[in-house]
């Protein structure tokens, strides 16, 4: 009995095969990947900081692009996760200085609106509104828990819980 050829799969082994051609090694090529997608991540940062006039907006509009990230595709979630846990990879070293700014624009915006805590550093914003999500995402992709997907309430409760968790103390 023949086996069916799946045409999809092929056109991406090939179109991974044409993208592969252009880089030395698999590191090389890896390495292009991941910065590319941290690329599009501090893109939507950016955005978020032209959009958003409060630091709760620039926090739920940073987690509501990650998850539609992975709501586009699971794949590259994934890859975002692993390479982000793996020692091997770096992000270009402009990207995080290009990073880190944003992340100091943000809170700029949240010590003046006295929305964000002055305890704060940069790496706590960074985790609560990038790698939490990431990593609740994840969690739900792996089915950990016994549930494999995310809800809009899930979503509006991460945003919630990170909002909480960097605001400023209002005692």
């Amino acid at each position: 009995m023949a086996r069916l050829t799946d045409h999809s799969k092929l056109e991406k082994i090939k179109q991974s095969a044409m993208l592969y051609r252009f880089f030395k090694s698999k590191e090389e090529l890896t390495l292009n990947l991941l910065n590319s997608k941290i690329e599009d991540i501090a893109n939507h940062v950016e955005n978020s900081l032209k959009q958003s006039s409060s630091f709760k907006e620039i926090i739920s509009f940073i987690i509501t692009d990650i998850f539609k990230i992975a709501e586009n595709s699971h794949t590259d979630i994934k890859f975002m996760y692993v390479m982000m846990n793996d020692y091997n990879f770096s992000v270009h070293s402009d990207l995080k200085e290009r990073i880190t700014g944003l992340i100091k624009e943000a809170y700029k915006i949240g010590k003046d609106t006295n929305q964000a805590d002055p305890r704060l550093n940069l790496e706590d914003i960074f985790i609560f509104t990038v790698v939490y999500p990431i990593q609740f995402i994840n969690l739900r992709l792996k089915n950990f828990f016994g549930n494999k997907t995310w809800t809009q309430e899930d979503i509006d409760n991460i945003i919630d819980i990170c909002i909480k968790t960097l605001k400023a103390d209002t005692l």
